[in-house]
């Protein structure tokens, strides 16, 4: 008799008694371990089966001594099925604000660890293990009396500190230094927590998250991480592989073909001998624990375990860890297959949902990255004290809000609300730190010989002129004061940016007691700088400002001091004359256009008719572009969150709604106009288009009042779309370790900005944004999604006012990094104070970096250097760092800042050879 026909027998007793499971389950996983072996055993099964037909046929039931006589037959079996070994490990999967709020998510994460610490006492050989470093925050935090128990098990071996991160976080939307601090708070944290020589976490577990960007194992082997667990963003057809980054890093890697929530049962093992030979791995891993909502595993659970233990022809079963199965699986590492390809793509919906959440996610990481390097350089150079404990708590709060149904939007209103909470949090500590680490540099600026202090009454600081801002969460300026008082101001405006910029900057006055039209403008030199007045206003509570558009230079990761005093008129001014009585025909064109590009749009309904490239020659966009689709999705599918259904229905509004375009205007450094119209069911939206002066990219400042629902049926999605001025041949998109190359396809995809490749020598079609991660790309237009009416979990996510800033523009792909920065770190001004000495010039540059992309510039968590975290392009080469200050030493170190070797110093430059795509630490020390 085959073994199919027998397990088809068989099968149905299977659940008659305990005994008949026993024998049963065994003679099943037999017969997986003989197709394994191409029939080899199909003999003793046969064998072994005759007594239960027997006991069948006779009693019509299996009996117990049926089933032992069966039981000893297979044994001859045994050590073949021992011979793998099952790594069971037990983990509770605890989801950070999914369907509740965050006392919901700290009540389940104390009373599961209660439970575990519970089933340990009861069960010796029992073993848990335990990711996210947030939880044991949590229990830090509310129940500090269990902290010991939990230390004294991990000293054990009992309990595993399974992840690097923070948290089970997203994948694709955080920047490379986000990761890079998930592996540095993380492991800090934990040497805090349970002490320096506590056995510290190797693996990145996320069995949960939507994706997994090709940048990842690069990450995470400059932050010590070796091991990566998965359930999703590969086709499945690879379980145990070895994943390897563009730069050559690899992980190695398990993508769980059980799942990692479920109940233990005989069953699940019948893959394991199959897996193992396919593989040529000794070993194989279980994850059990059941719910999404806490819990872990289950009494039942261990004791079925324990039972099976004993059953002869079962694999070896181990209350294990993630450790031990990934140092056993390291034996084959070599007869691995090896992916170089993205684990992508899983729910594009969740590249749009909950759309605030995202924006505020990417400024905090843009502000925390500019505050940082200013504290950073106001520490080298100013001797401020450094804010690295500040830094560190913003960080987190910023981490956990990356979980992966926070960030991307598949969250209850309590998981919105909490998160737009901790995101001020996380900005009121860049702020403030950027705010003092810019006085700090100030006070060190020497102006004696540029600016006279003031010595005349009404030159005095003014008292007060606070800065006030009346401006949409995602703009960022720094709180200031007037500064010197009296018809003389100094300002420092501060470049965070990598490379020199050219280019307008707004600047704002508080408090100066004259006609803006009566500026003058200078910088170190004494040269005048061109400016524009943009106009005045009364501010608050008694205080005005006035804003200027200047033409600035500024060195990368520097500043500059520009000088406002009231110009002598050297007569009078002219007389007006009088206007032209004839009336000229309305146009049907607006020309917006700088040295760069040339834009041409449509009068009638703001629509982008042409997107000339003045270097190339190129056209970028057909007519027709720059329009904005409301489409409705089918939400059917359900999760609307998390999937982005099929479009059922589509309208252009630029086309279909009435267009009021107003305010043209063009001036020496920027033009621009803005249109408006109502839309959908009460929606409205108003569009802000301009163009400076020295760029390369139109920017979009759009306000939405979005009264648009999912209802269950639809859910509406409002995009923005430029058709490209050819066919669409590849798709460039911004990624944690540089740009990686897509093929254009029919939904979003994750990614900070994209560049539509067209012809070679043509330039890209740019598009980015300030909050938004999804864009779409076909081979006949690039779009980005700018709100998602989802309605479950959050049946109003978006509903009410937005401010959203794009650009789109003409870059060519080498340049495609280089025009995102400019766009997302627009510089920052701080208004100089009336002080004797200073020790620096008033234009200086901190640090220059040729031949990488600068990542993040801080202080080293000792307070002792400074880090330069950066990335390569191109070919691999030779990094050159070069700064204000002469350094004494420099190292490259990991992201954990431990030093790995001595680098060269040359002429007072840091030079350090990086690889394309690789992620690289140096610190400096002065």
């Amino acid at each position: 008799m085959k073994t199919a026909e027998i397990l088809e027998r068989l099968l149905p007793y299977a659940g008659q008694s305990e005994h008949a499971e026993r024998i049963v389950s065994q003679i099943r996983f037999a017969a997986y371990m003989s197709e394994a072996e191409n029939g080899k055993f199909d003999g003793t099964i046969e064998s072994a089966a005759g007594p239960l037909f027997a006991s069948l046929e006779k009693e019509g039931a299996i009996t117990i001594s049926a089933a032992k006589e069966s039981e000893e037959l297979l044994s001859a079996l045994s050590s073949d099925a021992k011979r793998c070994h099952v790594h069971l490990v037990a983990h509770a999967h605890i989801d950070m604000n999914w369907m509740w709020g965050y006392e919901e998510t700290a009540s389940v994460t104390v009373a599961t660890f209660r439970t575990m610490l519970d089933l340990m006492e009861r069960y010796p050989a029992f073993t848990f293990s335990q990711s996210q470093a947030s939880t044991y925050e949590i229990v830090e935090k509310y129940a500090p009396e269990m902290l010991n128990e939990i230390k004294a098990r991990v000293r054990e071996g009992r309990w595993e500190l399974s992840s690097a991160t923070w948290v089970e976080n997203d994948e694709n939307m955080p920047s490379a230094e986000s990761l890079a601090r998930h592996l540095l708070y993380t492991r800090r944290y934990y040497k805090k927590l349970f002490g320096e020589d506590a056995p510290l976490p190797e693996l990145d577990f996320q069995p949960d998250t939507f994706g997994h960007s090709l940048s990842i194992p690069e990450i995470c082997n400059k932050g010590g991480v070796r091991w990566f667990y998965h359930c999703r963003g590969n086709d499945g057809a690879t379980s145990a592989y070895v994943w390897r980054a563009k730069s050559g890093a690899e992980l190695l890697s398990f993508c769980d073909p059980h799942w990692y929530a479920a109940d233990i049962c005989p069953e699940l093992f019948d893959r394991v001998p199959s897996a193992c030979k396919k593989y040529c791995t000794p070993c194989w891993l279980y994850v059990y624990g059941v719910g999404d909502h806490g819990g872990g595993p289950s009494a039942r659970d261990i004791e079925k375990i324990l039972e099976m233990q004993t059953w002869p022809v079962m694999p070896t079963l181990l209350f294990s860890s993630y450790r031990a199965f990934f140092t056993e699986l390291e034996t084959c590492r070599d007869s691995l297959p090896v992916l170089t390809e993205e684990c992508n793509f899983v729910f594009a919906g969740c590249y749009t949902s909950q759309s605030e959440i995202k924006a505020q996610n990417r400024l905090g990481e843009d502000r925390l990255y500019e505050a940082e390097l200013l504290s950073a350089a106001a520490t080298t150079l100013a001797g401020a004290p450094g804010k690295s404990g500040i830094f560190e708590r913003a960080w987190r709060r910023l981490l956990f809000n990356q979980f992966h149904d926070i960030l991307p939007g598949s969250g209850v209103p309590a998981t919105r609300a909490y998160a737009l909470g901790t995101y001020q949090e996380c900005l009121a500590a860049a702020g403030c730190a950027a705010n003092e680490a810019t006085t700090a540099l100030a006070e060190a600026i020497s102006l004696e010989n540029a600016l006279s202090l003031p010595d005349k009454e009404g030159e005095t600081d003014a008292p007060g002129g606070g800065g006030y801002f009346l401006c949409g969460a995602r703009r960022y300026a720094l709180s200031q004061s007037a500064g010197l008082g009296g018809g003389k101001r100094a300002f420092h405006i501060f470049n965070t940016l990598q490379e020199d910029f050219e280019g307008v900057y707004e600047l704002t006055v508080w408090d100066w007691p004259y006609d803006g039209g009566s500026a003058r403008f200078t910088n170190e030199q004494g040269d005048e700088i061109p400016f524009v007045y943009s106009g005045g206003s009364r501010g608050y509570w008694g205080h005005e400002y006035k804003t200027f558009l200047l033409d600035v230079k500024l060195p990368g990761c520097g500043y500059g001091t520009v000088f406002l005093e009231e110009a002598v008129s050297p007569s009078l001014p002219p007389l007006p004359a009088f206007g032209n009585r004839t009336e000229a025909a309305p146009p049907r064109e607006i020309l917006l256009e700088n040295k760069k590009i040339k834009a041409v749009f449509d009068y009638k309904n703001g629509e982008l008719l042409s997107l000339f490239d003045k270097e190339s020659g190129k056209e970028t966009v057909k007519p027709g572009s720059g329009v904005f689709r409301l489409s409705l999705e089918n939400a059917a599918i359900g999760m609307t969150a998390w999937k982005q259904g099929p479009c059922v229905k589509s309208e252009i509004l630029n086309e279909n709604c009435t267009v009021v375009v107003r305010g043209a205007y063009k001036n020496a450094l920027r033009c621009g106009f803005s249109y408006d119209f109502s839309f959908g069911n009460g929606s409205s939206l108003n569009v802000n288009v301009y163009l400076n002066e020295h760029e390369n990219a139109l920017r979009y400042e759009t306000s939405v009042d979005f009264r648009e629902i999912g209802d269950g049926r639809y859910t509406p999605r409002l995009e923005v779309c430029f058709g490209a001025g050819s066919k669409v041949s590849s798709l460039l998109c911004g990624a944690q370790t540089g740009v990686i190359e897509r093929k254009p396809v029919d939904h979003d995809l994750p990614a900070f900005f994209i560049g539509a490749v067209t012809e070679q020598d043509a330039p890209a079609l740019f598009l980015t944004s300030d909050g938004k991660y999804g864009f779409g790309c076909t081979e006949k237009e690039a779009s980005l999604t700018l709100l998602r009416a989802s309605h479950d979990p959050d049946p109003l996510p978006e509903y009410g006012r937005h401010t959203i800033r794009f650009a789109v523009g003409a870059v060519k792909p080498c340049g495609l990094e280089k025009e995102n920065a400019r766009v997302m770190h627009a510089p920052l001004s701080f208004p100089a104070r009336a002080h004797k000495g200073g020790t620096l010039p008033p234009r200086a540059q901190f640090l220059s970096a040729d031949g990488a992309r600068l990542r993040a510039v801080k202080l080293s968590e000792d307070g002792k250097g400074l880090i330069c975290r950066l990335t390569g392009e191109g070919d691999k080469r030779i990094c050159v760092l070069r700064f204000f200050k002469a350094p004494a030493a420099a190292y490259l170190v990991d992201l954990h800042e431990t030093r790995i070797s001595p680098l060269p110093i040359e002429d007072g430059a840091v030079r350090c050879e990086i690889a394309p795509a690789e992620l690289q630490s140096v610190l400096v020390e002065f």
